[in-house]
């Protein structure tokens, strides 16, 4: 997570690829559940959680399609820079860092709205506003210092999902029903994944830590949303 590179082993990026792809399908299946409980109940509630995770679903999609690209140019045969020049390949990352980054952070202020029940268009309007500056700044910087890029973006992420985390563990301490702490175990698994990764310097099995919780994150997710 973060700007798109090859941070962890380089024998796990090809099931890394696999694990993406999988967490897209998920994310994709909880915005579809989302979205038609929110046809029948007009929540709008409903309607930003399905948007964040189609947001997710996005994201993860770009990352399952481009790791492969991007492995094949750093690490493996020259094909794809002998067909597409450097430049434009780099030109092309920035603008699927962009889109990533953007999209996880816009997910997650969705999900911030959601469970604060905020719904004043213009706190969602400058809060956009400022996620798209961040998310193209910090495309553009990511070029030049994607270490420093892809810590800061996990630590906004680990920032952002502590308030969803506060949120929801509010919201299991009244309840105290399966589903709530399904939800609240969920975003504790998400949030996880995000501080792991920040140590993927000291060693790269953290990344691998990191991915792998994040999609038991969205599976506890999506067997909430599916009942």
């Amino acid at each position: 997570m973060g700007s798109i590179e090859i941070w962890g082993p380089i024998w796990f990026y090809k099931l890394d690829t696999i694990i993406q792809f999988f967490g897209a399908i998920v994310a994709l299946l909880i915005a579809y559940y989302t979205y038609k409980a929110y046809k029948l109940s007009s929540k709008r509630s409903h309607l930003y959680f399905s948007l964040a995770f189609a947001l997710i679903s996005l994201n993860l999609m770009i990352y399952s399609v481009v790791l492969p690209i991007w492995a094949i140019v750093n690490i493996g045969s020259a094909f794809i820079v002998d067909i597409i020049s450097r430049p434009l390949l780099l030109t092309a990352g920035q603008i699927l860092n962009f889109l990533y980054i953007f999209s996880y952070f816009m997910a997650y202020a969705l999900l911030i709205f959601v469970y604060s029940k905020i719904e004043r268009r213009s706190m969602i309007a400058i809060v956009t506003l400022l996620t798209l500056i961040i998310a193209l700044y910090s495309s553009i910087i990511a070029r030049y210092y994607p270490v420093q890029t892809f810590t800061g973006f996990n630590i906004i992420g680990l920032l952002l999902l502590s308030f969803i985390v506060y949120f929801t563990y509010n919201n299991h301490k009244q309840k105290k029903s399966r589903s709530s702490g399904l939800v609240l175990s969920a975003f504790l698994l998400i949030s996880a994944s995000h501080l792991l990764t920040i140590f993927v310097s000291l060693n790269g099995i953290f990344f691998v830590f990191g991915h792998i919780a994040q999609l038991i994150g969205y599976i506890s997710l999506l067997m909430v949303t599916k009942t």
